[in-house]
């Protein structure tokens, strides 16, 4: 998922929109950005990587405190990856 750099145009995308610039951001509604933030939170939108940009971290406080949440940094640019969940087994036996 990419706020701007455009370098989301390459390869398979997250969301409606392929990037999300300034002007875009103006014309979704807060319905809309709300939507994205349930299906960010369902899993229906599941990016691997963001590119986590000013654009992108100003598009909604909600889809902010999502990524803040779950995604970490690799270390280069704005890059950011899904974190790792790791299910704890349980055991049956008593």
């Amino acid at each position: 998922m990419d706020g701007y750099q455009g370098s989301g145009v390459f390869r398979p995308h997250a969301y409606f929109f392929w990037f999300l610039p300034h002007n875009d951001q103006r014309g979704i509604s807060e319905k809309e950005k709300q939507q994205l933030v349930e299906q960010l939170y369902n899993g229906s939108i599941a990016p691997k990587l963001i590119l986590f940009d000013n654009k992108l971290h100003d598009f909604s406080p909600g889809v902010t405190k999502f990524f803040e949440n779950n995604y970490e940094p690799v270390g280069t640019g704005v890059i950011w990856r899904r974190k790792r969940v790791f299910q704890a087994a349980v055991s049956n036996s008593q």
